[in-house]
């Protein structure tokens, strides 16, 4: 399960990338950054895959890929 956490002035977080669709449809946007935290090793290997296919096609598109579990990473968000 995909959760859009942000999504603010062209840039979006999304938590989880399970089998890209969400991310898919999300970059289906004018967004300008779409930073994408997942926890499982198999699905980042294919985030890292996907992102760079993304960035290739559209060079105005910044995706990041982070690899971190998710309740560390919320933590750290309501930290702030």
């Amino acid at each position: 399960m995909n959760l859009i956490l942000f999504a603010v002035g062209g840039r979006v977080l999304e938590l989880g990338f399970g089998l890209g669709i969400a991310a898919t449809k999300v970059e289906e946007y004018p967004i300008d950054q779409h930073d994408i935290v997942e926890c499982n090793n198999q699905v980042y290997t294919r985030l890292e895959s996907w992102a760079k296919d993304i960035m290739s096609r559209n060079p105005n598109v910044k995706v990041r890929a982070v690899h971190f579990l998710y309740p560390i990473f919320i933590g750290l968000i309501i930290s702030l």
